[in-house]
């Protein structure tokens, strides 16, 4: 996602994945919770990825 964008831009892209994927995870369950395991963050990258594409000005 990050190819071509300048170093702040892309950090602030990651910061963007990471924080969505803890949101999605700590919602899993019936409530949000947390904290959350590293396995419950990394299951949810990709989705979050595929939100913030879907998000994204072409």
């Amino acid at each position: 996602m990050s190819t071509g964008l300048a170093p702040l831009t892309a950090a602030a892209m990651g910061a963007r994945a990471h924080s969505l994927a803890a949101n999605l995870a700590a919602g899993q369950g019936s409530v949000m919770a947390a904290p959350i395991s590293a396995d419950a963050l990394l299951s949810q990258v990709r989705a979050a990825v595929r939100v913030l594409r879907a998000q994204a000005v072409p």
